[in-house]
């Protein structure tokens, strides 16, 4: 972050500046008080155990030089700035910091995959350009913002990922971050809970298009039925990538998986480029079109963008594969979604292994789908898996049984203890195993524990 003026912060915030600390320069936002320091703007967040509030007289001992605050029952040291809404406060300040540079942004939304679409567009974009990218958790409410303060005048682009779980969310944050691109790869089922149909989940992730620049385009997924009907009815140029849609702008045709890697060829305007990417899995090559699309928008050559997909390295629990001892682990623990996971379930289906093992923690926020979308997975696992052990997913035993899988290799437990024991029982050299549920299953610690102990 550049240093900017209090006085600054103040109007993006909507308050008034103390008189006689206008001068006061801010180089850091922050909103843990044991991080504060001179020049830091403290920003007392309300979370579901604890008041930011409760904490302004800590960072001012720290050295805070400022804060906002939403409450009349504070008083503190430091100049404050007083606002209706911490939250809200935060989030304007961040679009005003956005709007002293003019990078060329990229915002990503979807149902499942924006991460590695965000990695991917990352390795492309970065081949040409210094860019920044959110990092992993910087894609909410809060975590945006805070990738839009590590903006720099240096910075020529920015990939910018944007998660939401209610109606409303992906305004606020498109608003903030002002793409000029704005790609959505993907319409599915996460957080269904609280839309209640598909539909209502593509409605919401087109309010990306509320904060996209005049004059920007629009990246769409062509094999996804929700979103190919939107053409010709948008207000920007809008391109549609597919592997199954023949009418795309820009389509693939996988070749071969081979070492961890997928060779494909790539079509636009009648040129054709092969790609390696260093994934494996169809709705990899999917996202990377996505990629090479953004980079092609940003005036990267074709050719080029398509060359840059090797630069491509996963994040953390999404999708790593490795070997463990002779054994073939996926780690895909970070999070899922039914159309995550059998996304995942075809990757493990499609490794050279003696015996294939999916570990499945259940799925969150799915509610009146929870069960179908258990029970969907549980019946893709059947059929590409040997074994399937689930943690707080028993609806997944329901699909497997049906699909006609031995009971005896499709089994329920009720500690990541457990589940580990049996598989290290199970594994030998030679299989392949994938750990795979919600964040709040913890699924990476059951693959902690099981490979110390593999």
């Amino acid at each position: 972050m550049i240093d900017v003026s209090l006085e600054k912060i103040a109007a993006w915030a909507g308050s008034n500046c103390p008189a006689g600390s206008e001068h006061i320069r801010i180089q850091d936002i922050c909103k843990d008080s044991r991080a504060a320091h001179p020049g830091s703007l403290f920003v007392p967040l309300p979370g579901t155990r604890f008041d930011g509030h409760d904490f302004l007289a800590a960072a001012a001992a720290n050295g805070a030089s400022a804060a906002l605050c939403a409450r009349d029952d504070v008083s503190v040291d430091i100049p404050l700035l007083h606002v209706q809404d911490v939250l809200q406060a935060y989030q304007a300040i961040a679009a005003g910091y956005r709007g002293l540079f003019s990078p060329f942004v990229v915002g990503i939304t979807g149902s499942v995959g924006k991460t590695t679409t965000a990695l991917m567009t990352a390795a492309v974009l970065g081949s040409r350009y210094r860019l920044l990218k959110t990092e992993e958790d910087s894609n909410g409410q809060i975590g945006l913002p805070f990738a839009l303060f590590r903006l720099l005048p240096e910075h020529e682009a920015a990939v910018l990922e944007m998660g939401m779980s209610q109606p409303g969310e992906l305004t606020r944050l498109t608003c903030m971050a002002r793409p000029d691109v704005a790609v959505i790869n993907a319409i599915g089922t996460a957080h269904i809970e609280f839309f209640g149909t598909r539909e209502n989940i593509c409605k919401a992730k087109l309010e990306i298009l509320s904060g996209l620049r005049p004059g920007g385009k629009v990246i769409l997924n062509g094999d996804e039925p929700l979103l190919w009907e939107k053409r010709g009815k948008l207000d920007f140029e809008t391109f549609f990538y597919g592997l199954h849609n023949p009418e795309a702008d820009l389509s693939a045709e996988i070749l071969r998986e081979e070492n961890g890697t997928t060779v494909f060829d790539v079509r636009y305007h009648g040129e054709v480029c092969r790609a390696t990417l260093p994934a494996v899995g169809e709705h990899h090559v999917s996202n990377s079109l996505a990629a090479i699309f953004a980079g092609i928008c940003a005036g990267i050559p074709f050719s080029e963008a398509v060359a840059a997909l090797k630069r491509y390295v996963p994040a953390r629990g999404r999708q790593n594969i490795r070997q463990i001892h002779g054994v073939t682990v996926i780690d895909d623990a970070y999070n899922a979604s039914p159309e995550a996971v059998c996304a995942s379930l075809s990757v493990l289906g499609s490794l050279p292994a003696a015996r294939r093992f999916a570990v499945l923690g259940g799925m969150l926020e799915l509610g009146d789908y929870t069960q179908e979308g258990h029970v969907r997975c549980g019946r893709y696992a059947a059929g590409v898996a040997d074994y399937l052990f689930t943690y707080q997913g028993d609806a997944y035993l329901e699909g497997a049984y049906a699909a006609g899988m031995d009971e005896a290799h499709a089994v329920a437990y009720a500690t990541h203890e457990a589940l580990v024991q049996r598989l290290l029982k199970e594994v030998r050299p030679g299989d392949a195993v994938l750990f795979k549920g919600s964040h709040g299953m913890h699924m990476d610690e059951a693959l902690a524990q099981f490979q110390k102990e593999l």
